[in-house]
């Protein structure tokens, strides 16, 4: 089947920016786990980073910032092969019904980061408790 990814590069921090509305029921336990494959360059480590900002009902939409930037190394298996990293997120601006901004990102130029070639996001699953 085919599927839709968003290529970040080995070389240049990169983007993927989307929002949504969070549940009546959210709390401020949270955890995003981050979909990807390598395309390229094996199981070496790799960088994704998570910013995320909310904006309660009534609220400014235009100048805000993002509350906090999470971030976590994560090791894949082969190139083509699924793998999941997990941020634990440090939620503190979140809120119930809020409108939350997130920003996915692959911190290319941390020394760490060491896969080097392209990483496919496929997607984020958002957990809370």
């Amino acid at each position: 089947p085919r599927r839709i990814v968003w290529l970040f590069d080995a070389d240049t921090d990169e983007h993927v920016v989307t929002q949504f509305k969070l549940p009546s029921n959210w709390t401020t336990a949270a955890t995003m786990l981050i979909y990807y494959y390598p395309v390229t360059g094996g199981s070496s480590a790799i960088i994704w980073g998570l910013r995320v900002g909310g904006t309660a009902d009534g609220g400014a939409l235009f100048g805000e910032a993002y509350d906090t930037t999470n971030v976590v190394s994560a090791t894949p298996g082969s190139s083509g092969v699924l793998d999941v990293a997990t941020i634990t997120l440090a939620t503190s601006g979140l809120a119930a019904d809020a409108w939350l901004s997130m920003e996915v990102f692959r911190d290319a130029n941390d020394t760490t980061d060491a896969l080097g070639g392209d990483a496919a996001f496929m997607g984020a699953i958002l957990r809370y408790s």
